[in-house]
């Protein structure tokens, strides 16, 4: 059984929805829906439109995704 196999990739937020979801899209031009983190909920953690975020993605449903943190200076080493 596999582990933790999670796919992070770098989105841009393009407009809120409710119940802290987001709509992103990605690098390739892909727009999917993504949630906040318990953690940036409890935090309150501003994720304005035009932020850069990273975006936690399960193999298995790749139409949704998980807003980890911001991404301010991101390195490709970094994911």
């Amino acid at each position: 059984m596999p582990g933790n196999e999670r796919i992070e990739v770098i989105a841009d937020i393009i407009e809120p929805l409710k119940d802290h979801s987001y709509r992103v899209e990605l690098r390739n031009g892909h727009r999917v829906v993504a949630g906040l983190t318990k953690e940036m909920r409890l935090n309150f953690i501003p994720v304005l439109p035009g932020n850069k975020v990273v975006v936690e993605f399960s193999p298995y449903d790749l139409s949704r995704g998980r807003i980890l943190r911001l991404s301010e200076n991101v390195t490709k080493k970094e994911l």
